[in-house]
């Protein structure tokens, strides 16, 4: 998470601050582990952006095409979280 996921987050995060933009997650996913703490981890850190103006969140979506690693379906602790903390998908 701190070396692979947080700084590509934060940069992104950080352009669309300096360009008075929302930031979109057009994709996020874990491939091939079945772990919810990656999921509390992305939404600890989308809930802690700013709630409207620039660098608030506009949008995410869950990378989770079927029959691959990314699948949900094949990581059930990782489904549960994720359906528990963002509803269904």
């Amino acid at each position: 998470w701190i070396t692979r996921y947080l700084p590509v987050l934060t940069s992104a995060r950080n352009f669309a601050v300096a360009h008075q933009k929302r930031l979109g997650i057009s994709e996020w996913a874990n491939r091939d582990v079945d772990a919810p703490a990656f999921i509390d981890l992305m939404a600890g850190w989308m809930v802690a952006l700013p709630s409207s103006g620039a660098g608030s969140l506009a949008y995410h979506v869950l990378f989770n095409p079927p029959d691959v690693s990314y699948d949900l379906d094949r990581q059930p602790r990782a489904r549960a979280r994720y359906l528990a903390l963002f509803g269904t998908r």
